[in-house]
């Protein structure tokens, strides 16, 4: 904590700011302290050369970066108005967001108290349903201001739209760029009472390592999927539940269905995948997007301090 005030209070002593005013973010590796010494070096160079060019954004969003292997940015442009973003993040990823961090801005005339109801249903369905490995972490950050400069007030609809846009397209580029992922799952939960239980189940199956095992190998196991939401805390039916990949019905009203294996197979040899759970009992819908588990990740994570 004391290392976050010193930061505050050097970086508002180079912009003739207040302290209260900056905003710290962490990550890196967990536990060691911060090397003040070059934090305060580093916000000394850094100051002079902020710039609203063209190349700054790039730059900012590389400067953020860890493990990392792309820069990760998108934005969004309406009639007048924009947002845009950039975020890091490749492991340690489960919600509530976990090691990532998010930046983003727009142009438009928005409220705080607005801007804070559209960023966090956003962030439930794009930060908060990214599952890379299963871990949390004790940094995560998403922040957005809005500087008004446009001097369009955007339709409520359009700019929450144009939010969950942007936040999805960064958390999917976190997903592509995760540690030693080889493929994207996409997991969509129908069939629930409500959407924070069906949430809830696409993450039990991403969190289950045999089923992310599976995934690496492009198997056909629905066994591992229903195993996994037979653990749930909340009333499940396999008798009702039906289970696809990339759309194909493999198990419903309690049994494997009759499809082309071979053909199935050979489909999701390589690329990403798509699995579908209905669970037959109401409205709720989710998505959660996850990655397979690959043994390039425990080499990645076991040669890491």
């Amino acid at each position: 904590m004391q290392n976050a005030v010193g930061m505050s209070a050097a970086l508002a002593a180079e912009i003739d700011c207040e302290p209260e005013d900056v905003l710290v973010c962490s990550t890196g590796t967990i536990g060691p302290q911060l090397p003040m010494d070059r934090v305060a070096h580093g916000i000394k160079i850094a100051v002079p050369a902020l710039d609203s060019g063209p190349d700054s954004g790039a730059l900012c969003a590389t400067a953020i970066m860890t493990t990392d292997s792309v820069v990760k940015q998108s934005v969004v442009k309406r009639d007048g108005w924009v947002i845009g973003g950039m975020s890091k993040g490749a492991g340690m990823m489960r919600p509530n967001m976990a090691t990532m961090l998010a930046f983003i801005t727009t142009d438009a005339i928005v409220g705080p108290e607005r801007l804070g109801d559209v960023l966090g249903a956003a962030v439930d369905v794009s930060f908060n349903s990214l599952n890379i490995d299963g871990c949390e972490s004790t940094n995560d950050t998403v922040i957005a201001m809005a500087s008004g400069e446009s001097g369009v007030a955007p339709d409520p609809i359009a700019f929450a739209s144009a939010m969950e846009g942007l936040c999805r397209d960064l958390a999917l580029q976190m997903a592509r760029d995760a540690e030693g992922a080889s493929r994207v799952v996409t997991i969509d939960v129908v069939g629930v009472l409500d959407d924070s239980r069906a949430r809830y189940l696409g993450r039990l199956v991403a969190d289950t390592a045999l089923v992310r095992s599976s995934f690496y190998g492009g198997d056909v196991n629905w066994g591992r999927i229903l195993s996994a939401l037979g653990t749930a805390e909340v009333d499940v039916d396999p008798d009702i539940i039906s289970i696809s990949y990339q759309g194909v019905e493999v198990f419903s009203s309690g049994a494997q269905t009759d499809y082309d294996e071979a053909a199935l197979l050979d489909e999701m040899e390589d690329g990403d995948l798509a699995v579908g759970i209905d669970i037959g009992g109401g409205s709720g819908t989710a998505r959660i997007v996850t990655t397979d588990l690959t043994p390039e990740y425990v080499i990645f994570n076991g040669e890491r301090s």
